[in-house]
């Protein structure tokens, strides 16, 4: 853990830091906000207000911090710090500083919680205003620690996970047989029945011997399909499983009619173009 005592302004983030000690200027409720604080522009060259509706205790937290670690720090030293390129259409862009007028109006409020104050030209840090932003920086560090303890814990589990899937001693999977059902074994068994016709056909298919039909032992009256693998065959299973037609021959004399028909047509052709004179 980190010693608040020994910790100061110097070692946590610039960032982190001004967004709590922001924070903690906001809840105390000491620094009283102008009624303009939500129409003033924070420099001439600045086209609106900032979005932020904190942005007063922002500006005070970080001008606080500021002239802690750079003691003597005047108004025109923070215009300086606070001030940034002027957009100029086309023209060549130009520093120019920030409003004198907020900046001093921020340093009385802060100089009225006691936290800064005169000393000659500029200020300085005050004794009670050094205890208060170390004990931010104190609890900042504090928690920043415990994040990285949580991130340390999280990757040293992630790393022994891995190195036991490495090593095999992973959690094993526990695989249950199936549950066997009245529905199931309907499904397997006419699995195996298509299983059967088809290892028929590819037998008889590799010989060259003739396609013949299978035996379907069935039950119902039901008509199946062409044949397996779009071969001409047609099955009609009726109630008796010995009763078996083959629709080959059916469909074979339809191109027999579709030739003689071809062969008409050609005829009637040459026959009129014989007897055309010219």
């Amino acid at each position: 853990m980190a010693d608040k005592q020994g910790t100061t302004v110097k070692d946590v983030s610039s960032h982190a830091f001004v967004k709590m000690y922001a924070e903690h200027l906001k809840r105390q409720g000491k620094i009283e906000l102008p009624s303009w604080v939500d129409l003033v522009k924070t420099a001439t060259h600045k086209e609106l207000c900032p979005f932020d509706q904190d942005w007063y205790y922002i500006r005070a937290a970080s001008i606080a911090r500021h002239v802690y670690l750079r003691p003597h720090t005047g108004i025109g030293g923070l215009q300086k710090k606070y001030g940034s390129r002027a957009r100029r259409g086309t023209l060549t862009e130009h520093f120019h500083k920030a409003n004198s007028g907020l900046i001093r109006h921020i340093l009385k409020q802060l100089e009225a919680i006691g936290v800064v104050e005169k000393d000659g030209k500029g200020r300085i840090i005050t004794s009670t205003g050094q205890q208060d932003l170390d004990r931010i920086a104190g609890n900042l560090k504090e928690k920043e620690e415990e994040e990285d303890e949580e991130e340390g814990e999280e990757g040293s589990e992630e790393e022994e996970d891995e190195e036991a899937e490495e090593a095999g001693a992973g959690p094993q999977i526990v695989i249950q047989p199936p549950v066997i059902t009245e529905e199931s074994e309907k499904v397997s068994e006419a699995d195996e029945r298509a299983l059967d016709l088809r290892k028929g056909y590819e037998a008889e298919s590799a010989i060259g011997e003739p396609k013949q039909l299978y035996k379907v032992l069935e039950q119902k009256s039901t008509s199946i399909g062409p044949g397996i693998h779009g071969s001409a065959h047609q099955y009609v299973i009726s109630e008796n499983a010995d009763e078996e037609k083959d629709m080959s021959s059916l469909l074979a004399k339809k191109p027999d009619e579709d030739k003689t028909k071809q062969e008409k047509e050609v005829k009637a052709k040459k026959n009129s173009y014989d007897n055309f004179k010219f």
